[in-house]
């Protein structure tokens, strides 16, 4: 374009020269001299100075025409230089310049700012496909889940499986039979198994549940003793004996010929307190014991008649080891196990009573042996716990009771609940220990050792009395505590009274007291929580079953 403008400019240069240049003699500037000027001469290229001028007109309004248009190309399109690298651009024209970007996982939690006052807030875990999630294990016991032996098993088989079915089952979920037990009292078999391949005990309890020939399974629940370190004082001196009017009692009844079985650690034999006391005894854990002191001072608060005044010395005492006195492992102490085979022991030696001074958690087939020993007249004893919740002693088929000092205050570690409603003395109670030794001990155990022995009173004086009106008896001559309730109010507590139990025999039908849920049984009804005297002849008469 740039050539062909220079060659338009040139013609039209050309085109508008004079006629004398068209038309000169050969001197410079066309002309030569005539008198006293240039002559010029005009002859035939006379008329070319006009067609010239035209002509350059014509060529320079086209060259001004192409010009600008190539000027107006140049200026909408700009032409690209060879170089890029040389461009100066201006920031409209500036490529985009992309910020890197970093990879981010799809399930990475978003940042939460968290403040310095407030708690750290956890971020959100991501979601988890259903198909990953393990399988959660069956609730083994509310509030204590932990509380039984990490590779032990029991369970329960329909009345119809052989013997052979159940070596089956076995074989199918990798179990080692440890023992069985026939179980009179619940009508049923019990196997004891255990897990060799190191799974959790809930998730075979779970696998068993799901087997059609299994009637019950569950972990083999551990239980321990409810005992509590005690100073070393003289302050507690047998104060027992003068609050439960012991002495007076013993006028009219010693407990004479009433079995009462002590499930614990075993009992010293050979303690002088004990001579000629124990009747049988029976070893659920079968091992080599050294006598223990807990089951010693258990079974000489109920029946001592030595040095020290038993409640009924006329027992006759059945001493059963369902604890091992190592305490405190896992395994160690007392099994669901241990416990149901000690209960069915009592029952064939013919206990009318059973002391339960131990804690444990809430235990279904336990519950079902207790209740089927209540069908058969057994009526059984517990401590209240001294260490959390006790829901052994909570159960329906069992007399709960906690423990008083000697000025009837309550034991400030003893478990309280509505289906506590009877105190009897046990802190700083003086008992007999292993090897003819005297200590004083604290707790819900020795409270409920005196109840125990209460109760053989109560029934050399009336052999009939079924467990409920027992209990009814018991909790109608207590001596009341006028500052003390039960935690929901359905209850007074009072402490027994021995002399009151056995010098009232006949019973007369009571008034009806409502709102006494936790009290009532079969249709009898309590009367604690009524204030009155301690006196035998102002005491409420009791309504009860014979």
């Amino acid at each position: 374009m740039k050539r062909a403008l220079i060659t338009l400019s040139t013609l039209a240069s050309i085109a508008i020269l004079p006629d004398t240049a068209w038309a000169c003699d050969g001197r410079c500037w066309g002309g030569y001299p005539s008198g006293g000027g240039y002559n010029y001469h005009r002859g035939g290229g006379g008329g070319g100075f006009g067609a010239g001028a035209l002509l350059g007109g014509v060529i320079g309004v086209i060259g001004g025409v192409i010009a600008s248009q190539a000027q107006s190309q140049a200026q909408a399109q700009p032409r690209p230089e060879p170089y890029p690298s040389r461009i100066r651009t201006t920031r409209k024209s500036e490529p985009e310049k992309k910020k890197p970007v970093r990879a981010v996982v799809a399930t990475e939690p978003p940042k939460i700012k968290v403040s310095r006052a407030s708690p750290p807030v956890t971020p959100p875990k991501p979601p988890i496909a259903p198909a990953q999630l393990p399988p959660s294990p069956p609730p083994v016991a509310a509030g204590d889940e932990n509380r039984f032996v990490p590779d032990e098993i029991l369970f329960e088989v329909r009345n119809s499986i052989s013997a052979s079915t159940v070596d089956e089952i076995a074989r199918q979920n990798r179990l080692t039979r440890i023992s069985s037990q026939r179980l009179e009292l619940a009508g049923s078999t019990l196997y004891r198994y255990r897990v060799t391949d190191g799974r959790p005990v809930p998730v075979v309890v779970q696998a068993l549940e799901q087997d059609a020939r299994i009637a019950a399974t569950q972990p083999n629940f551990v239980y321990r003793l409810a005992e509590s370190p005690t100073p070393n004082s003289l302050s507690g001196t047998q104060y027992a004996a003068l609050q439960m009017r012991l002495s007076e009692a013993h006028r009219v009844s010693t407990g004479l010929g009433i079995s009462v079985a002590v499930i614990d650690s075993g009992i010293d034999s050979t303690n002088p307190e004990l001579a000629g006391s124990i009747a049988d005894a029976f070893d659920a854990i079968d091992g080599a014991a050294r006598p223990h002191k807990h089951g010693t001072a258990v079974a000489g608060i109920i029946g001592s008649h030595a040095r020290l005044m038993g409640v009924a010395p006329g027992v006759k005492l059945l001493a059963i080891r369902a604890f091992a006195s190592g305490g405190g492992r896992i395994g160690a102490d007392g099994t669901t196990d241990h416990i149901v085979r000690s209960i069915e022991w009592a029952h064939q030696r013919g206990a009318r009573v059973v002391n339960m001074s131990f804690t444990g958690p809430r235990d279904p087939l336990l519950s079902r042996e207790l209740r089927a020993g209540k069908e058969k007249g057994i009526v059984f004893v517990a401590a209240a716990g001294n260490e959390g919740p006790n829901p052994a002693a909570a159960d329906d088929s069992v007399i709960a009771v906690t423990a008083s000092d000697a000025t009837d205050k309550l034991y400030p570690a003893a478990n309280r609940g509505p289906h506590v409603c009877l105190a009897a003395p046990g802190v700083e109670v003086m008992v007999p220990g292993p090897s003819g030794m005297y200590e004083f001990s604290s707790g819900t155990s020795m409270a409920a050792a005196h109840v125990s022995g209460a109760i053989a009173l109560l029934l050399q004086s009336r052999p009939g009395l079924s467990p409920t009106a027992v209990r009814t008896v018991l909790l109608n001559r207590a001596r009341h505590l006028s500052t003390e309730t039960g935690s929901d109010g359905d209850c007074g507590i009072g402490v027994v009274d021995a002399l009151a139990l056995v010098t009232e025999p006949s019973e007369k039908q009571g008034p009806e007291v409502a709102g006494s849920t936790a009290l009532a049984h079969g249709g009898e009804q309590s009367t604690v929580g009524i204030g009155r005297s301690a006196s035998p002849s102002t005491s409420q008469p009791d309504q009860t079953k014979d």
